[in-house]
């Protein structure tokens, strides 16, 4: 309508602020005007500052029954402007028993603080306590607001009944059956659905405690103070609010930190010396097995020499020859035993030495001319000798009691000893001659004749030839039981007229006249001699023997 000139005209009206923050309202007029029929405007605007109260509630996540619990509103002015006519209220959710609270308030429920003013900047803090009763809900919200000038400012708590216990668990590395090594790790984990827990574990009696939320670790070794053996093992988790784990967990674990032991074994003849070498044949099979004490055996390796490795799958043979045999046992958890052995297969046989007396022989060409005692020294590095046996020139085999004499002959001696394991070395042989006996001497001529011109005539009484003319000398010699003959000699008066092996003939020359005395002299091959000496007469035709026979 029309507004006189000098007039006013005042509007009002209200309006709520729903956002803090600079607000602007803007005005604007228009009109007609009478005189000149013009159009004219005119505007304004007014600008309003609205606080901004910021509000924060602090309280448990988790809470039990019964327990005592507090709240804590932070209320601040973020400005920008003073804020005035502050009211704070907050709401206990049903089943939470008010017990105190910041001085100021009215109440209980809802519990409501009124401030006149507060500054920009500035911050209020209040608290709550109070008890979680029975009939609290497993969850439940607290909510308080803070309002100024038309604003209002929300903050919520939502907490939960904890009641529940965590729970545990383990792992272990290296864990077959029950048993670890020195590197087994133990882990110990936990979990609550309130997001906080503990680990409590008892090792052999001594307890331990984890930190919050955070796994335990530890070893079964020396480092940690733990020595080989059986090791029990309880543990259990703890929540923030108490609650405990149960039943507690109970394990056993052993310690497993020593490798098998390794055993060799033969199946046939064998034995062991003082120096640590098993002596065997070749028909003797080798087999190892191994024992633990712990997790049991996983395998055996071997090698021969510095030959590969080889998995152990039975007992085998070797052929002649000395060998170092390595072997390793695994148990489950790769601990390791180790053996060395040293093997001579073939040559572990007794040696026997047969000792001759006189030691050298006492005849030529390695014939003894005496009689000669055998004796037999047996010897062996390992299991000892149980017998040594002989034979001689192919008879019965005797077992070796005492020394034993040889007499004439060539004789073939065998022999050979066997140890208290079986071993029996191969047979040996001695040879030994003995030639007790001379070669035998026959004079063939001249014999006790009255020889003409080298013919025997007659014979004579006693052993004294009579020789008229030329005589032809023979002699033989024989050694046919033993060593044979090795020469023959004709002496005339000491004087060498012939020689020959087994046969010696020899016509003097020349006028021998006389008594006259022939020796023959045979030697055999052992150095055995035999001497044969005659006298005979020479003479002319019708001469004297008067005397010949007693000279």
């Amino acid at each position: 309508g029309p507004l006189g000139v000098g007039s006013q005209l005042f509007i009002s009206f209200d309006a709520t602020v729903i956002a803090e923050g600079i607000h602007v309202n803007e005005a604007q007029v228009s009109a007609y005007c009478e005189n000149t029929s013009s159009y004219v405007q005119d505007e304004d605007n007014a600008t309003i500052g609205v606080t901004h109260l910021s509000i924060e509630k602090y309280g448990p996540d988790h809470v039990q029954f019964g327990e005592y619990i507090n709240y804590t509103l932070v209320v601040t002015n973020m400005g920008p402007s003073v804020a005035m006519d502050v009211i704070i209220q907050d709401v206990l959710p049903d089943g939470l028993l008010f017990n105190d609270a910041s001085p100021g308030y009215a109440g209980p429920n809802p519990l409501v603080w009124g401030v006149p003013s507060m500054d920009v900047g500035t911050s209020i803090v209040l608290w709550i306590n109070a008890t979680v009763g029975e009939e609290t809900n497993e969850t439940f919200t607290n909510y308080a607001s803070v309002t100024s000038g038309g604003t209002v400012e929300v903050a919520l708590k939502t907490s939960t009944l904890d009641e529940a216990p965590p729970w545990s668990w383990l792992e272990v590395t290296l864990d077959p059956n029950g048993y670890v090594t020195r590197a087994s790790t133990f882990r110990i984990y936990g979990e609550d659905d309130s997001g906080m827990w503990k680990i409590y574990y008892d090792i052999d009696g001594v307890l331990y405690e984890g930190n919050w939320n955070e796994v335990v670790i530890f070893q079964l070794n020396e480092l940690w103070g733990y020595g080989p053996g059986m090791h029990s093992i309880e543990y259990w988790a703890v929540d923030f609010m108490g609650n405990e784990e149960r039943p507690h967990h109970h394990e056993t674990y052993v310690l497993d930190a020593e490798g098998p032991t390794i055993n060799i074994s033969f199946n046939g003849i064998y034995e062991l010396t003082v120096t640590g070498k098993y002596q065997i044949t070749t028909l003797t099979t080798i087999g190892f097995t191994a024992e633990d004490d712990g997790v049991g055996v996983e395998r055996i390796d071997y090698r021969l020499n510095d030959g590969d490795w080889m998995e152990y799958e039975g007992a085998f043979t070797l052929p002649e020859g000395f060998y170092h045999i390595y072997v390793i046992a695994h148990d489950w958890v790769h601990n390791v035993g180790e053996a060395h052995y040293m093997i001579q297969v073939g040559g572990g046989e007794p040696v026997t030495v047969c000792h001759i007396a006189p030691e050298q022989p006492d005849g030529n060409n390695g014939w003894y001319v005496n009689p000669v005692t055998v004796s037999f020294e047996a010897t062996d590095e390992a299991s000892g000798v149980a017998f040594t046996k002989y034979r001689v020139d192919g008879g019965e085999w005797t077992r070796y009691e005492e020394p034993f004499e040889l007499g004439d002959g060539l004789h073939h001696v065998e022999y050979y000893s066997t140890d208290n394991a079986g071993l029996a070395e191969n047979v040996k042989t001695k040879e030994i001659m003995v030639d007790l006996h001379p070669p035998e001497i026959s004079i063939e001529k001249p014999k006790n004749w009255l020889y003409i011109a080298d013919r025997a005539i007659l014979p004579l009484p006693g052993n004294r030839p009579i020789i008229i003319g030329r005589i032809t000398m023979i002699a033989s010699a024989s050694d046919a039981r033993t060593s044979g003959m090795q020469n023959m000699l004709l002496y005339i008066d000491g004087d060498l007229k012939a020689d020959g092996n087994d046969h010696v003939q020899y016509m003097p020359e020349g006028i021998m006249m006389g008594i006259h005395r022939v020796t023959i002299v045979a030697r055999d091959v052992a150095g055995n001699e035999a001497v044969e000496e005659i006298k005979f007469f020479i003479a002319e035709q019708y001469c004297s023997f008067e005397g010949y026979w007693e000279a």
